[in-house]
């Protein structure tokens, strides 16, 4: 990563019920056909999609690494915690989400092979609806010291089955063993 120092951004207060339609809508937003994306939530909690490259243009071999990154039914529900203070008036969003998200050009793959992808902040108001809905959880290694106490524990309660990994230094990929 870049000289950029990563910070928890200050999310808009919104009640529980308008935050669980921000990230439904978030999903709805990120399964649109023809060309798919990863829909960001911004702190302020707006929904931005980030489209992905037009269907048919990746060689077989990327497509084929990406269904194997996240083997299983397509589409899955993938909640990505990263940095998600992105948008910026005049600036290149896919720029500012390439330096501050490593792993950034794989989320893109995710969704180009059929899957939802979402990514905010996992602040402690979110955390929960956030990650409730997730087939898969991916952390940025990176932001994990910014996440509230007790969020392994949180996301182990508060989620169904789902595996939770996380994206470190130089692309080094682990699961993260749950909580009970």
């Amino acid at each position: 990563m870049s000289d950029f120092q990563l910070y928890l951004p200050e999310v808009a207060d919104v009640p529980e019920p308008a935050l669980e339609e921000v990230f439904a809508t978030a999903r709805r937003m990120a399964l649109q056909e023809p060309q798919r994306g990863v829909v960001v939530i911004t702190p302020g909690r707006l929904c931005v999609l980030l489209a992905g490259p037009p269907p048919g243009s990746q060689p077989e071999e990327n497509v084929a690494e990406m269904r194997s990154m996240i083997p299983g039914p397509v589409p899955q529900n993938i909640t990505v915690i990263a940095f998600n203070d992105i948008i910026r008036p005049h600036r290149d969003s896919f720029e500012i989400a390439a330096q501050t998200i490593p792993f950034f050009g794989y989320l893109l793959g995710m969704a180009y092979v059929g899957h939802a992808v979402t990514i905010f902040e996992g602040s402690a108001s979110a955390l929960a609806l956030g990650c409730r809905d997730a087939d898969v959880i991916i952390h940025d290694e990176e932001m994990m010291p910014l996440l509230p106490d007790g969020w392994q524990q949180l996301i182990s309660q508060t989620t169904r089955h789902s595996r939770i990994l996380i994206f470190g230094q130089g692309g080094k990929l682990s699961v993260l063993v749950r909580t009970s």
